[in-house]
C-alpha cells in the first residue's frame, strides 16, 4: 500500500515540476524575452509571469484537465514566439 501511495506522490510531483518548468519558460517568453537571445527585462518577465499565472488560475477555476493546461501554455509560447519573429522582421524592414 505504501508503494502505491509513494508512486502516486512521485507522479504528482513530476507533473508539478514539469508544469512549473513550462510556466517559467512561458513567463519569460510572454514577458518579451527573445528566443534568439539578447533582449528581455525583469519587468517584462514579471508581467509574463502574471499573465501565465492568471491563465493557469483561470484554467484551474474552470476545472480543465491537467494535460489541456500544457496545450494552452504551449500555444501561448508559440504565439509569443511568432509575435517576436514578426516584430523583428518589421524592425529589420524599418532599418533597411
Amino acid at each position: 500500500m505504501s508503494t502505491i501511495k509513494f508512486r502516486y506522490r512521485l507522479d504528482k510531483t513530476a507533473k508539478i515540476i514539469t508544469f512549473t518548468t513550462l510556466g517559467i519558460i512561458a513567463s519569460a517568453i510572454v514577458g518579451g524575452t527573445s528566443m534568439s537571445g539578447g533582449s528581455g527585462s525583469i519587468t517584462g518577465t514579471l508581467l509574463g509571469a502574471f499573465v501565465i499565472q492568471t491563465l493557469t488560475s483561470g484554467l484551474e477555476f474552470l476545472d480543465v484537465p491537467f494535460y489541456y493546461k500544457f496545450i494552452v501554455q504551449g500555444a501561448v509560447i508559440v504565439i509569443a514566439v511568432y509575435i517576436d519573429i514578426k516584430r523583428k522582421e518589421i524592425a529589420a524592414r524599418r532599418n533597411s
